[in-house]
């Protein structure tokens, strides 16, 4: 999150691994009410990936998870849930 230069708004900055959206959001008050408005939204399955990359690299895979799935799916192995690899360090190095 950071304010606008005249601390008029907050930009929120966003990602939503999990429906592979990300973005930014505008909010401030109007007329007594804080009001959000959306600034770009986008949605990106290959966002998603680099996010979740972020946040398990190095973390151990699991059968059955959602990354697991993920992993899968970008390697080009169908939609297996079985982890083709011992480690998520992979999605670091590809981004």
């Amino acid at each position: 999150m950071y304010p606008d230069a005249e601390r008029n708004a907050l930009y929120v900055v966003y990602d939503i691994p999990s429906n592979a959206s990300y973005g930014m959001l505008r909010v401030y008050p109007e007329n007594g009410v804080l009001v959000v408005e959306e600034k770009d939204s986008f949605r990106s399955s290959s966002g998603a990936r680099a996010t979740y990359g972020k946040l398990y690299e190095g973390v151990a895979c699991r059968d059955n998870t959602e990354m697991a799935y993920r992993w899968n799916y970008y390697e080009d192995s169908g939609s297996s849930g079985r982890c083709p690899g011992a480690t998520f360090t992979e999605f670091a190095d590809g981004l």
